[in-house]
């Protein structure tokens, strides 16, 4: 098990992370008013493009999962960021409504990933009576970063416009990347071993998962939850 202060700094850098995730995520909230007018979007069409993120993002929660088991949590939460950056900062150069539904959806499959990948390193870096807190602080970051956007969201997009914030958005990512690279580090290569040990099983329990009723209610209510979430978000910013 790794020591308290390295425990400490992999908790900084997760809460740190997943609040940059809300924050590309929840931003589209407010730039929303601005590529609809942009991108000459119907109300229809900004409902697909909102959509879209969430279809990625529910898409990869169970393979996200199987992903961290497979090959390691450490390297599919790097590809999370990258992929997610990557994807945010395109969003700034989406030229019309098929590429932003693309650009939104591969950006969800990225941000879906790490949640799986995360959970995954807490559990193999913490002790068993300190993993719950530490879920509860990373995941803390959502609601904490739910607060900064609306403030943070009229400054920069009056200040620099919707694209060169998520360029700039993008940019950040892939700093956090690097930053995830160095310093998150498992012991006794417990990341790389786990994915190994992993690999000699059969592809039978992750079917499964499909059959199972308590992943389909779980799917069903963070569906609704989002769904309600999300639609309450966008009201208010029209």
């Amino acid at each position: 098990m790794i020591s308290a202060r390295k425990r400490n700094g992999i908790l900084a850098l997760l809460f740190l992370g997943w609040a940059l995730g809300n924050l590309d995520r929840y931003i589209m909230n407010y730039a929303v008013v601005a590529i609809t007018e942009d991108l000459n979007l119907s109300a229809s069409s900004t409902g697909l493009l909102l959509s879209s993120f969430f279809l990625g993002y529910a898409l990869m929660q169970l393979p996200g999962g199987w992903l961290a088991d497979r090959f390691g949590a450490r390297r599919v939460l790097i590809a999370a960021v990258i992929l997610w950056s990557i994807f945010t900062g395109l969003t700034g150069v989406a030229w019309s409504l098929a590429s932003m539904v693309v650009i939104r959806f591969l950006f969800g499959i990225g941000e879906g990933g790490f949640q799986p990948a995360s959970s995954k390193i807490i559990s193999q870096g913490f002790p068993h009576d300190q993993r719950a807190r530490a879920m509860s602080i990373m995941l803390s970051s959502a609601g904490i970063t739910a607060l900064i956007v609306p403030l943070l969201s009229v400054g920069l997009l009056t200040a620099i416009g919707w694209r060169m914030t998520f360029i700039i958005f993008g940019l950040i990512g892939a700093v956090i990347a690097i930053l995830y690279w160095y310093f998150i580090k498992l012991p006794n290569s417990v990341d790389e071993s786990n994915a190994k040990n992993t690999s000699t099983t059969t592809a039978a329990p992750f079917k499964l998962l499909f059959k199972t009723p308590l992943m389909l209610n779980l799917f069903i209510a963070y569906f609704t939850l989002y769904a309600v979430n999300w639609r309450h978000g966008f009201l208010r910013t029209w």
